[in-house]
């Protein structure tokens, strides 16, 4: 069970699921850290024709990672990219190479969370900023 976890798999907890859940393993997660990863494999369905992860994908998964520091949802509630505060994308990553992303909490308002997020590659910087996560009713 990955540090600070309290049971369960807070993957699960996103409302995304099949291909369209992006992070595909829980590292760290703590009330204000997050931290995350996705292993591209070859075929991704997420990944271009040049076989690299498009840029607003990368942004995707930060956004879905970040969405784990949202308070636990009540049934039939979920999360969801609410703003783009600002973005920098530097760089991607390719099949065979694993994303990391790190998310942290700096603003807490009401059904709003601000967080800042980072997406590295090995040593490389791919992208970072600070996005916004709501939290509303589904369906």
């Amino acid at each position: 069970m990955p540090e600070g976890d309290q049971g369960g798999d807070p993957l699960e907890r996103l409302p995304h699921a099949g291909p369209a859940r992006l992070p595909d393993r829980l590292v760290h997660i703590e009330p204000d850290r997050v931290v995350a990863s996705r292993e591209l494999r070859p075929h991704d369905s997420c990944l271009n024709e040049e076989g690299r992860l498009p840029g607003m994908l990368l942004v995707e998964l930060m956004a879905q990672v970040g969405g784990l520091l949202m308070e636990t949802p009540e049934a039939g509630q979920g999360g969801f990219l609410a703003g783009v505060k600002s973005m920098h994308i530097h760089d991607t990553a390719s099949a065979g190479e694993t994303i990391t992303v790190e998310c942290r909490a700096i603003r807490r308002m009401g059904s709003l969370t601000v967080v800042e997020a980072r997406g590295t590659c090995g040593d490389r910087d791919l992208a970072h900023g600070v996005i916004q996560i709501g939290l509303r009713r589904l369906g």
